[in-house]
Formats: C-alpha cells, sequence, structure tokens
C-alpha cells in the first residue's frame, strides 16, 4: 500500500479546482438536458400534440407531456414510454419536466 504523502496548499487548491469543474461540467450537462426537454414540451403544447398516454411509477399517475422527446439521444415517444417502465422511472427520479404528476381527488367521507 503507497504512502499518501500530505498534498501542499498548492496541490490541495489545484485538486479542489479540478473538482469543481467537474462538479460544474456536470450541471451544465443537466441544464442542457432540462433545455433540451422544455423545448421538446413547448414544441409538442404548439403542436397540439392531442392525447397522450398516462405512465405509472410507485402507484402513481403521471401525464407524459410530449407525443416524442429523445433521452440520451434515442427518440422515444409516449406510447413506447408507457412499456418501458424503467425509463419511467429514471424520468421520475431527474423530476423531468416531460411528466406531470395526476393528483387523485379526494374521496368523499
Amino acid at each position: 500500500m503507497p504512502n499518501k504523502t500530505p498534498l501542499t496548499p498548492e496541490q490541495e487548491i489545484a485538486e479542489l479546482k479540478r473538482q469543481l469543474a467537474e462538479s460544474n461540467a456536470e450541471k451544465e450537462a443537466q441544464a442542457s438536458i432540462i433545455s433540451t426537454q422544455e423545448e421538446q414540451l413547448a414544441a409538442a403544447a404548439v403542436q397540439g400534440a392531442g392525447a397522450l398516454s398516462v405512465v405509472t411509477h410507485d402507484k402513481k399517475r403521471y401525464q407524459v407531456l410530449a407525443g416524442r422527446f429523445s433521452l440520451k439521444g434515442v427518440s422515444i415517444t409516449h406510447q413506447e414510454l408507457k412499456s418501458k417502465p424503467e425509463l419511467v422511472q429514471q424520468l421520475v427520479e431527474e423530476n423531468s419536466p416531460l411528466l406531470e404528476l395526476i393528483e387523485e381527488p379526494a374521496k368523499a367521507a
């Protein structure tokens, strides 16, 4: 096991700058994805997307807000999304603007 020598202040600053740059790059990539999805949503709204699918995840229902969208370079239709629960889960976990939670009406007592 190699001995790890303590970093000099200059080395520590350089390492922290590298970590910050990586973090900023990740945030920029996420912002780019969100921006693309928002553009797709706007385009779908202008086109009048028609009857779009409803998908479920963890016993909650979500309205798909775009007829077609891209995820990691792959074009997916709202119909295809219904048969791909792993993609629905990913979109829910990422709080994607492509899905809107459908609030269940309160039950009368």
